[in-house]
């Protein structure tokens, strides 16, 4: 099982400990365990946690946490900004490039 060291834009280190891989929904980055070695999401697949892609700065898969790394404390933990305007007026970027009209 990997861990990922996840940098936020506040300057908070996440650990996730227990996540395979991670995948963008949308407006959120979601860690998943896979049950397995292989890095596939499928519909075994777990959802360990989840975080708004804005707020990530980076993301680093390691074999070690951080030491000074705040753990997840329930799984799905999504941080909510204080300003829900912010949720309102932003726009999740789209990525139209490879799509066919049908």
């Amino acid at each position: 099982m990997a861990q990922f060291a996840i940098q936020l834009k506040e300057g908070q280190t996440v650990n996730v400990t227990e996540a395979d891989t991670y995948q963008f929904e949308g407006p959120l980055t979601t860690f998943f365990s896979t049950g397995s070695n292989l890095q596939v999401i499928d519909s075994w697949s777990t959802r360990v946690a989840s975080y708004r892609t804005a707020d990530i700065v980076s993301i680093e898969r390691c074999d070690h946490a951080a030491v000074n790394a705040v753990p997840i404390a329930t799984p799905m933990a999504v941080p909510v900004p204080d300003d829900a305007e912010t949720l309102r007026d932003s726009e999740p970027e789209i990525d139209l490039r490879g799509l066919v009209a049908v």
